[in-house]
């Protein structure tokens, strides 16, 4: 039942406040943030509670959206200067625009005097997603430094010393891997664990370590795709509306798994069954008989687990997609595949490691004795269970692209 249940959620709806990105811009006097955010931080200004913030939701909810804001991104010097904060819509940039699920919001802070040693604090979290992260890229002094806010790491200090740049790139190479890892145990990626569990069948750890590898490769290639695609063909193709159609199809090739394994498993058993009896009746003479239950390792083939990798990552994460565009917003190209390939890495090491735990318990769970017949029927109840998973994933789907 916790397969199924994982294994319904869409990765397209699991992470709505998983990822914020700031470009901010620091003056003498007066700094500019252009943040995108998720739109549900700021839901006080969403009237209309259609997953974006308007110009005139923003300018009716000023002075709300201000107070609220100044209380999580503060700016703290030596001085002790409380700068006044004025919010306002602006738009996104161009490879941002498909995103529906979040907002871009103009905060100007304004200083009396030019702060000394000023800090940045970021509190714009919530306590269900300890996974959240703010992509931010200050512009300070002719440098531009790279940071990643998070609930452990909340507070940034400017600094005219180069090596603080690079202990932040290697500071937020280092939380994408993190975050990588904590976003392989969401819901979205349940299809992986339920192809984890399908890999009991004669599995070894190399076919563990296949699947996790193949599963990250295709996400990755994924939000690489769907993100070159938005940023050159937005006028043409919403990124957002394709989501549906990946699920479907996800939900499709988990379905012809799962009755491709039923049918082996299946005949396998009837096999069997057949062999048993005729074994019985050659040695009725005995005082006893010999019981051969079916075995639960069928067959394991490398076509299947490309298949079930393929389900598995075929669906973009929108953290991961926003997280790549907005670095190529900002201009840094680079760094940004280099964040996106360390949270692939992260991807594949937890994704693996499930597989390989899987792995290990189903060999030791075949050392234990097997008299009951139950123990017959749980490989074909697996592949029940994801047959069941495939026409979840597809019904959702399919309701989605109707809507």
């Amino acid at each position: 039942m916790f397969l199924v249940i994982i294994g319904f959620a869409s990765p397209s709806q699991a992470h709505w406040a998983d990822l914020a990105v700031a470009e901010i811009n620091i003056g003498d006097t007066q700094t500019a943030i252009t943040l995108t955010l998720p739109t549900g931080l700021v839901a006080l200004a969403d009237d209309n509670r259609d997953g974006k913030i308007t110009t005139l939701e923003v300018e009716k909810h000023q002075v709300e959206l201000a107070n609220f804001l100044h209380s999580r991104v503060r700016f703290r010097d030596t001085t002790k200067q409380n700068p006044t904060l004025q919010v306002t819509s602006t738009t996104p940039p161009a490879n941002l625009q498909a995103t529906s699920t979040h907002t871009t919001l103009q905060l100007n802070y304004t200083w009396q005097q030019p702060p000394k040693n000023l800090k940045i604090h970021y509190d714009l979290f919530v306590p269900d997603a300890p996974a959240a992260h703010c992509l931010a890229t200050i512009y300070h002094a002719g440098k531009v430094e790279n940071v990643i806010f998070n609930p452990r790491s909340r507070e940034f200090s400017l600094s005219p010393n180069s090596k603080w740049q690079f202990t932040a790139s290697f500071a937020a190479i280092i939380a994408a891997l993190f975050w990588g890892a904590v976003h392989a145990m969401s819901p979205g990626h349940g299809k992986t664990l339920v192809g984890a569990y399908l890999v009991g069948s004669r599995a070894t750890p190399k076919h563990a370590v296949f699947l996790g590898l193949t599963t990250t490769l295709t996400h990755t290639i994924g939000v690489f795709t769907l993100g070159l695609l938005t940023l050159f063909a937005s006028r043409y193709i919403v990124a957002e509306s394709l989501y549906p159609w990946l699920n479907l199809i996800s939900g499709v090739i988990v379905i012809v798994i799962g009755v491709n394994l039923l049918i082996r498993r299946l005949s396998h058993t009837h096999h069997h069954h057949h062999h048993h009896h005729e074994h019985e009746h050659e040695h009725e003479h005995h005082l006893h008989h010999h019981h051969h239950l079916p075995s639960e390792n069928t067959p394991i083939t490398w076509s299947s687990l490309i298949a079930l990798g393929i389900s598995g990552g075929i669906v973009p994460c929108p953290s991961a997609m926003v997280l790549l565009l907005s670095a190529i917003a900002t201009g840094h190209i680079a760094f940004g595949l280099i964040l996106v390939l360390s949270f692939s890495l992260g991807l594949a090491g937890v994704l693996t490691t499930i597989g390989l735990l899987l792995v290990y318990c189903k060999n030791r769970f075949e050392k234990l004795p097997k008299t009951n017949r139950f123990f017959r029927f749980v490989p074909i109840a697996s592949a029940i269970c994801i047959c069941l998973i495939g026409v979840g994933i597809s019904l959702q789907a399919f309701i989605q692209t109707q809507t």
